[in-house]
């Protein structure tokens, strides 16, 4: 909507002067990417979250909404201020034979929207997953942003604001061919040219011999199932390797400033390292997010199988580095398979190929969850949902570096097991290094072959898990006094 209005900003405020179409769609378009990148700047500022996105919309859209309220106030002229009244309620009633053409170009973004379509579709997974598959997230989101502007500036350019069809239509088309953009935008732009012509005839036989306005008309159709729609949704043999595939040397990394420093860690191929630490904020998922690149490194290095990661792009490391993220819900209705499919990206073309499909399609098997192929991740138990993204960093494919920040936080016993059985079998199949951050204590001990210990950004201790001792313990939880016995060969601490 800040887009259309800040198109329309323009439009409103030169309407009587410009009379060349393609002027009209110049102008329209530079303040609609004027209006895009005041957006994409606002929610950069607190990070790039649907809401901080939606926020910063509602804020660029009052401050153009204002501004055209004030060029209407002061204008002085009824027929400028009937005809941005006309503009603002929509209509194609003056749309001639000669607009067609202009109006076409809108149909260029198209192609483009779909050519991008699996880019698109892995940010639905969340920044950090779309980032380790080699997204450029920023870029790909502000292109989106301004190929909507194009679009936005082609069409309201000559009809108006025609409300609710982009806030109506990709829901409804959602709900039809799924969340998959390769056939959910095509769908979207079909059914939006469908329902405006459905809502222009009504607009002039609901009151003959009155041409109601046709946005008037989308805004009556399409408020009902919006807010329906927003009371419904709330609520093979492996080789083990020996060499170290990640090797982390001095390392100083965080965001505006360091949060850990003098970071020393190896992860050998084959092996399971688990980092640990004692209150939140140590620095676990920090050192996990400067792996990936996420996070800004001040000094040192990080080395992924001999390489540089520090000097190497996104989708080098993409097909490096597999990463599975702390507690995270897929924000879409996704089919499981397209899920895991995702993991192939930095591996794929403009289509998945036959390799894409069947490593996902055997990534699936090895975790025993091909029954769930056409199922919603949404809605999946958290067990479940949390092997599917396994399921992905393994499709990942090529990779010698799996990270995965608790992996089993917020599930039951049961599937906290059968992740970390999962993930030990995965490294001592395929010789991948896995670094796993947990904070559960006697899971590290059970299946760990090394534990770092961090605690205010620093590793205060390295060890085997057979090292682990009460002093250790209470050193890094800040005094808890805690036993620990010997249980089937392996340490079990006791509070």
């Amino acid at each position: 909507m800040a887009i259309l209005l800040g198109a329309g900003y323009v439009i409103r405020y030169y309407l009587p002067m410009i009379t060349e179409p393609y002027l009209v769609i110049i102008g329209a378009f530079i303040a609609a990417s004027l209006a895009a990148l005041l957006v994409y700047f606002l929610s950069f500022i607190k990070g790039a979250s649907p809401i901080t996105i939606i926020l910063a919309g509602v804020a660029v859209m009052f401050v153009f909404s204002t501004g055209t309220s004030l060029i209407q106030y002061f204008s002085g002229n009824p027929d400028v201020s009937h005809a941005i009244v006309m503009w603002m309620l929509g209509s194609v009633t003056n749309v001639t034979l000669n607009y067609i053409p202009y109006m076409a170009l809108s149909l260029l973004a198209i192609p483009y929207y779909v050519l991008i379509s699996w880019r698109l579709n892995a940010l639905n997974l969340g920044d950090d997953v779309a980032h380790s598959l080699g997204i450029n997230v920023r870029n790909t989101r502000l292109a989106a942003m301004l190929a909507a502007a194009f679009q936005a500036a082609a069409t309201i350019s000559f009809v108006g604001l025609v409300g609710f069809v982009d806030l109506v239509i990709p829901n409804i088309a959602r709900a039809l061919v799924g969340s998959d953009n390769r056939y959910l935008i095509p769908a979207s732009a079909l059914m939006g040219a469908d329902i405006t012509v459905l809502a222009d005839v009504v607009s002039k036989t609901l009151i003959p011999p009155y041409v109601i306005p046709i946005g008037v008309v989308l805004s009556m159709i399409g408020a009902p199932p919006y807010l329906l729609t927003i009371i419904i949704s709330r609520g093979g043999l492996g080789m083990v390797m020996s060499k170290a595939v990640l090797e982390v040397r001095d390392l100083e990394c965080g965001y505006d400033r360091p949060v850990i420093r003098d970071v020393n860690i190896n992860v050998d191929g084959g092996g399971l390292v688990v980092l640990m630490g004692g209150p939140n904020g140590a620095g676990k998922s920090t050192l996990i997010k400067c792996i990936l690149g996420v996070a800004r490194v001040f000094s040192g290095s990080i080395r992924v199988n001999g390489k540089d990661a520090l000097r190497m792009d996104r989708r080098e490391i993409a097909k490096l580095v597999s990463y599975v993220p702390q507690n995270h819900a897929v924000a879409y209705p996704v089919r499981v398979f397209d899920a895991v499919l995702l993991g192939r990206l930095p591996h794929m073309g403009f289509r998945p190929s036959k390799l894409d499909i069947d490593t996902a399609l055997n990534a699936m098997r090895r975790l025993g969850i091909e029954h769930l192929a056409n199922k919603l991740v949404t809605r999946l138990s958290g067990g479940e949902a949390q092997l599917v993204h396994i399921a992905r960093a393994i499709a990942q494919g090529g990779g010698v570096l799996m990270l995965l920040d608790e992996p089993t936080s917020n599930l039951d016993l049961k599937h906290q097991v059968a992740v970390m059985e999962t993930l030990i079998r995965i490294a001592r199949e395929d010789g991948i290094a896995v670094l796993v951050t947990m904070h559960d204590i006697n899971l590290a001990l059970k299946y760990a072959d090394r534990i770092y210990v961090m605690r205010e950004g620093r590793i205060v201790a390295e060890l085997s898990p057979g090292d682990i001792s009460p002093s250790i313990i209470e050193e890094v939880y800040g005094g808890v006094k805690t036993t620990v016995i010997e249980h089937n060969g392996r340490p079990v601490v006791i509070v």
